[in-house]
């Protein structure tokens, strides 16, 4: 399930197809393989490797509550970066 964080409404809450999704917010897609039970909070941040005006997102993954603190080098620390 993908859920806005932000506490405001978005209104009535309707299923998508994964393809819906990633044309909406073409930056998830690297995230969907994810296991399921993974929860992420993305921050949308101006990062150095960004181009001008653009944001990169910023993913934290947790599993079973607990934030998962990627490996050096990994696909996720490099996101946070």
């Amino acid at each position: 399930m993908l859920a806005c964080a932000e506490d405001h409404n978005h209104g009535e809450r309707t299923q998508l197809p994964l393809l819906a999704i990633a044309a909406m917010k073409p930056g998830l897609v690297q995230l969907l393989a994810l296991p399921h039970a993974t929860t992420v909070l993305v921050l949308w941040r101006a990062k150095a490797n960004a181009p001008e005006g653009m944001r990169r997102i910023e993913p934290h993954v947790f599993w079973n509550g607990e934030e998962i603190v990627p490996k050096p080098d990994s696909y996720l620390a490099a996101l946070q970066r």
